[in-house]
């Protein structure tokens, strides 16, 4: 099962209090901030685009029509020195060409899908949690000036910032659920499962049924509200959805429920009504793995 979800990243200010970002030889640097409470490195990046603002200088040449600009987007390594923050060294991530001919002004995409996917994963020897927790870019322009084209990295105006759209997808699958069925014990007070043996003798049971003598059958308990989850977390996007709900509408009494989201058969040797001895596998009737529903 797949979860779609879409960010939509606007660059953060290096600086608070001032209308200008951190510049390094007079290209200004668009960084992006994950959200810590989302982790990311359980999603996969189905597409990942930076958008930028491209407008034309009215001081062009008459000839500049016909000439043509290219763009390259670099990816800023992190830097123990403010005063030095390319000191990391720079990779580069994307290039386009744009024609001053075509079009006066509008937004241009880039595609970083690659580098927003790396961005996402873990670090190396973080034990799967994701420590890089932003996204530093540099925006280079060839050829801007002699095309009068230029391209607008910080603005008064918000909605022509440069801003990153991501969309990804939360794979839930049968091995991913188990990672996150939880078995009760002493201090869990989240969604987990509960071992339950269930002895037949001490239903009464035991006069027609032949074998097992018992079975762990199991049983969910715990709270879902707590701490954020992603969307891979729930069993059903539907479970997120109420979630959501839930967060932004506390005095409502909805709320996701924790419950069994899979359960395996048993074999069964009985006496039947005919005193038939009777194997059948029934449905349904161990407890395997738990979740918010």
């Amino acid at each position: 099962m797949f979860i779609s979800s879409r960010l939509l990243l606007r660059r953060a200010d290096k600086t608070s209090g001032r209308d200008d970002g951190l510049t390094v030889n007079g290209h200004v640097l668009l960084d992006f901030h994950q959200n810590p409470d989302r982790p990311t490195h359980r999603l996969r990046v189905v597409s990942a685009s930076l958008w930028l603002y491209v407008r034309s200088r009215g001081s062009s040449s008459p000839s500049a029509g016909n000439r043509t600009a290219t763009l390259y987007v670099f990816r800023v390594a992190e830097s123990n020195s403010s005063s030095a923050p390319l000191s990391g060294g720079m990779d580069l991530l994307a290039a386009l060409e744009v024609d001053a001919g075509s079009t006066s002004h509008g937004w241009r995409r880039v595609d970083l899908r690659a580098a927003v996917q790396h961005w996402f994963a873990p670090a190396s020897g973080h034990h799967g949690h994701n420590t890089r927790k932003k996204l530093t870019l540099l925006v280079d322009c060839v050829g801007c000036g002699p095309a009068g084209i230029q391209v607008a990295q910080f603005e008064r105006r918000q909605r022509r910032r440069p801003f990153l759209a991501v969309a990804t997808e939360a794979l839930v699958s049968r091995r991913r659920g188990r990672r996150f069925t939880i078995t009760c014990g002493e201090g869990v007070t989240q969604c987990c499962k509960q071992s339950l043996y269930v002895s037949f003798e001490d239903l009464g049971w035991d006069d027609w049924i032949i074998a097992p003598k018992g079975y762990f059958a199991n049983y969910c308990m715990g709270e879902c509200a707590g701490r954020p989850r992603t969307p891979d977390m729930f069993r059903y996007f539907h479970a997120h959805v109420l979630e959501e709900y839930r967060l932004r509408n506390p005095y409502a009494s909805v709320s996701p429920c924790c419950a069994p989201t899979k359960l395996s058969p048993m074999s069964l040797i009985y006496f039947d009504r005919d005193h038939n001895i009777i194997k059948s596998d029934l449905p349904k009737m161990i407890v395997e793995e738990c979740g918010c529903t």
